[in-house]
């Protein structure tokens, strides 16, 4: 006779709900922090050394933009976001010249961009990200005080996005398969890790395959996501 315990184990239902709240393991993204750090670090450093610390701070905030809206998708999905985003954020910078607009009218016109970046955003992960970054653009170009001129960091951000989509493509030089091993290598894993468990249930009987299912349909959807 099975105990109480042995039997919860072996539940369905609990197997489940164990999985739905298991703490998985996370890998650390190697080659997007190494990206990331140099294509925001080496504008400033530039800039320091040549006296341009405020060039080198617009380029390496286009940079910084860019590694937040990156995904963990294909090569070819990022350099989309990069050349479809750059030119939306960019445009956000003219919003500088609205500083002088009174109060209620900037919020008027800040909440209506706002509503269309949010509608672009249904048209696919790249005017998701450039609505974002877009919003993020316009806001610091309003904040900052002093700059009569707002087309000069317009243009230094498409000078950043160059940067991040050389540094982007020297990494798919290097990994041409990154995006596409990293998709499909845990979903071949858990479907070995399931045969195994179904062979073993089969064998001595038990509750393996549960889980392994579970693991399983995970690892269909991330790389689903991942590669669509």
């Amino acid at each position: 006779m099975l105990s109480p315990m042995r039997s919860l184990a072996d539940d369905p239902r609990w197997s489940w709900m164990r999985e739905t709240v298991r703490v998985r393991p996370a890998e650390f993204p190697v080659g997007h922090a190494i990206r990331s750090g140099a294509a925001v670090g080496v504008p400033f450093i530039v800039g320091a050394l040549t006296d341009h610390i405020v060039t080198g701070m617009w380029i390496g905030l286009a940079c910084l933009l860019l590694a937040a809206g990156e995904r963990e998708g294909t090569y070819r999905l990022n350099f989309t976001i990069i050349a479809v985003s750059t030119p939306i954020a960019a445009a956000g910078y003219i919003l500088g010249y609205s500083q002088d607009m009174p109060l209620v009218a900037l919020a008027i016109l800040m909440a209506m961009l706002a509503l269309l970046m949010g509608l672009l955003a249904g048209l696919g992960p790249a005017f998701s990200v450039g609505g974002m970054q877009f919003l993020l653009t316009s806001s610091i170009a309003i904040g900052v005080d002093g700059i009569h001129n707002w087309w000069v960091p317009l243009g230094l951000y498409f000078a950043g996005a160059a940067l991040y989509a050389v540094l982007l493509g020297l990494e798919a030089l290097i990994v041409p398969d990154r995006p596409q091993r990293k998709g499909l290598q845990p979903l071949l894993e858990a479907l070995a890790e399931l045969a195994r468990a179904r062979h073993g249930d089969l064998l001595v009987g038990g509750a393996q395959t549960t889980d392994a299912r579970i693991r399983t349909d995970a690892a269909y959807y991330a790389a689903r996501d991942r590669l669509a």
